[in-house]
């Protein structure tokens, strides 16, 4: 330890030589390619003067996030991420004024600007640039990102390596079948985006990070919320597709279910560890702002997802007063809504909403005797996909080719990427990837909830219990998109699963929920002796 820390005092010394050299090198090189690129602009759009600054703005920013460390830039593209509308929200029927910065952060850029080869979304390059910076750090001997960075558990590192592995290879196992290599691309872009985003998160934040992040997610929700209701309020109820009319399905996207679910864990998780009288003013004042939004978007797997939320912080915390208080209200009333459900099973009434919801998920008959077509339809196509597994149970067909239709359902000619991404993403994973790939794609995932599960138990502050227990509801919720949803290729899990896996695999090390002889190699260089002692407790 002595060692080590006299290498690192003597290190900056060394290095500062070198490190001041190549800082002058990297203004110069980049005054001289923003130059350039200004008269190129310039020369090009025959002196247009947003292509004439648009070079300086794009240095300056590019400047930015080079310096700046990698929690800020990540914080604020998962509020742009998960706050802004894009094209094809609302089923089109709506767009606000920031629509088309959403569309540049998720939509392949050369859909707004007119260049062809620029086939990848704002985010997507966004990442690559910052996996970028963290190469560059480390090489220059900056193993943290900043002073109290954390780092994540080995089987967390693992669980994701294992996740790019399986990703990549039944990509490879598809191509190399022949598969459509633009659906490969539009199948696992999401996914590997959410694995970087996981990994530059679980490398640059630092503890007190979370609370400002909690905070991020419950804006985005609230914002999605308020243009839910806006939504409902504007457009018409029932909309012409195909020279039918029919009802307005969803207000901003599917997606958006698991943003309300996270912001729930963010809003209901600090009522569990002695809440103060702010975190309850913001739990009364947003939360039926979120429930609203809930409701306006119209997706049944949101209140699955949210209930899962509510389920783990109630598991988890057994013995805390707002448990207890839940657990005596539940048994008091469970005579009343057992005879409620009963009751309500075959009933029509809206008084009984609430149970004709719970029935529409387990069965796809109504109470009036015909059929549930959304959930008939999704029973057809999990009988294809099971079948489309069972014709490759080890490797799966491989990414890029369309799953089997055995049984035909209904015409979806106009979504030709429907063969390739199915509602049921689960199924889906198990068709295309086989047992081997989908173990190691759910990997993280698992690995995340075994985590989080032994730092809830070694937590020794109110902040760190909240937010491994919210880890545990986000990637359950996450779990619950997959089976439910198109949710493998959802934007908003990029920021919301990634973070998930970075706090479980940090605070498994934080806590000391993971062995202290791995923890003993990755102590804070810049701290001394007598700090390293205490920088795990």
């Amino acid at each position: 330890m002595i060692r080590a820390a006299q290498f690192t005092e003597a290190s900056p010394v060394r290095l500062a030589g070198p490190r001041l050299r190549a800082g002058r090198a990297t203004h110069v090189w980049l005054t001289l390619v923003v130059g350039a690129a200004t008269v190129a602009a310039t020369l090009l759009s025959e002196g247009n003067l947003v292509a004439t600054i648009a070079p300086v703005v794009l240095g300056a920013v590019l400047w930015a996030i080079w310096v700046a460390p990698l929690r800020v830039t990540l914080g604020v593209a998962m509020f742009l991420g998960l706050a802004v509308d894009r094209p094809g929200d609302a089923e089109g029927q709506w767009l606000s004024p920031f629509s088309t910065l959403g569309g540049l952060m998720f939509h392949n850029l050369n859909h707004v600007i007119a260049i062809d080869q620029l086939k990848f979304s704002a985010v997507f390059a966004l990442v690559c640039y910052l996996l970028v910076i963290r190469v560059h750090r480390l090489l220059t001997g900056r193993d943290r990102d900043t002073t109290g960075s954390l780092v994540p558990a080995a089987p967390m590192r693992w669980a994701m390596l294992a996740a790019l592995v399986s990703v990549l290879g039944a990509a490879a196992w598809g191509l190399g079948q022949g598969g459509d290599g633009q659906m490969v691309k539009i199948q696992v872009q999401a996914y590997l985006q959410l694995l970087a985003v996981a990994y530059l998160f679980s490398v640059s934040l630092r503890e007190r990070d979370y609370r400002w992040l909690a905070g991020v997610i419950v804006a985005a929700a609230c914002s999605k919320a308020l243009v839910a209701l806006w939504v409902r309020a504007t457009v018409a109820t029932y909309i012409d597709q195909f020279g039918v009319l029919r009802e307005l399905d969803y207000a901003t996207n599917h997606g958006d279910s698991l943003v309300f679910a996270c912001a729930t864990a963010a809003l209901i998780g600090p009522l569990f560890h002695r809440p103060t009288k702010r975190q309850i003013s913001w739990f009364l004042l947003l939360m039926p702002l979120i429930v609203a939004g809930v409701v306006a978007n119209d997706r049944r797997i949101a209140w699955v997802q949210i209930a899962l939320v509510v389920a783990a912080f109630l598991f988890m915390n057994p013995g805390s007063v707002f448990t207890r208080r839940v657990a005596r209200v539940v048994i008091l009333s469970s005579p009343l809504l057992f005879v409620y459900g009963v009751v309500g099973w075959s009933s029509p009434s809206r008084v009984f909403a609430p149970v004709g919801f719970v029935r529409t998920i387990v069965q796809p008959e109504r109470t009036d005797g015909s059929l549930d077509r959304s959930t008939l339809f999704r029973d057809i196509e999990n009988f294809n996909l099971v079948s489309t597994f069972r014709a490759h149970p080890v490797a799966g067909s491989g990414f890029g080719l369309p799953f089997s239709q055995v049984l035909a359902g209904d015409d979806l000619s106009g979504f030709k990427e429907y063969f390739f991404l199915p509602h049921n993403s689960m199924i889906g994973l198990w068709s295309f990837t086989g047992l081997f790939g989908f173990t190691g794609i759910l990997s993280p995932v698992l690995v995340g909830l075994f985590l989080s599960a032994r730092a809830h138990k070694r937590a020794t502050s109110s902040l760190q219990a909240v937010a491994s227990t919210a880890a545990i509801g986000c990637l359950f919720a996450y779990v619950v998109h997959l089976w439910g949803d198109i949710g493998f290729s959802e934007a908003p899990t990029i920021f919301l699963v990634g973070l998930a896996m970075a706090v479980a695999g940090q605070l498994a090390m934080s806590t000391g929920a993971w062995p202290a002889r791995w923890r003993e190699h990755h102590v804070e260089p810049s701290r001394s002796p007598r700090q390293d002692k205490h920088a795990w407790v």
